[in-house]
C-alpha cells in the first residue's frame, strides 16, 4: 500500500517536503518543481525515502537557514558593543561576510556596512563620550 502511495508523490526541490508528483509548485514553499516523468520521480522519492528515516525532510536547508540567523543576531550584538569596544566590531564585519556567503547578500551587506561604522565610531571615541554623557 505504501508503494502505491509512494508513485503518487515527490519531495520538492527546495524545502523536502513530500509533494504530489505532479505538482509543477511546492504547495508549501512555492517552489517551481522540474519536470521529469512519473517514473523518475517515483524512483526518486523511492530512493530518498530509504536514504532518510521515514517522515522526515532533508536538513539542510533548515540547518542553512538556522546558521544564518545566527550568525546574523552575533553580528549584530557585536556590532553594538563595537561602539564601546571597538576590537569586537571586527567580529561583526567577520559574520556579515560569512552572511554574504550564505546568499544572504542584503542582510550580510547591511551588517558589515554598520559594523565598520560601529568600529569607525568606536575608534573615534563613542564609548567615552558617551559615557561622560551619563
Amino acid at each position: 500500500m505504501e508503494n502505491e502511495n509512494d508513485s503518487h508523490t515527490k519531495f520538492c526541490q527546495k524545502c523536502g517536503k513530500k509533494i504530489l508528483a505532479d505538482a509543477t509548485f511546492c504547495p508549501y514553499c512555492g517552489a517551481a518543481q522540474g519536470t521529469l516523468n512519473n517514473q523518475a520521480t517515483a524512483t526518486a522519492s523511492t530512493t530518498t525515502e530509504q536514504a532518510q528515516p521515514q517522515g522526515q525532510a532533508p536538513v539542510q536547508p533548515q540547518a542553512q537557514k538556522r546558521s544564518v540567523g545566527a550568525f546574523v543576531t552575533w553580528g549584530w550584538i557585536t556590532t553594538v558593543i563595537g561602539l564601546f569596544i571597538p576590537v569586537v566590531a571586527i567580529a561583526g564585519i567577520v559574520l556579515g561576510s560569512l552572511t554574504v556567503t550564505r546568499k544572504h547578500t542584503g542582510a550580510g551587506v547591511t551588517l558589515i556596512v554598520f559594523a565598520c561604522i560601529a568600529l569607525y565610531l568606536g575608534l573615534t571615541g563613542f564609548g567615552q563620550g558617551f559615557f561622560s554623557a551619563l
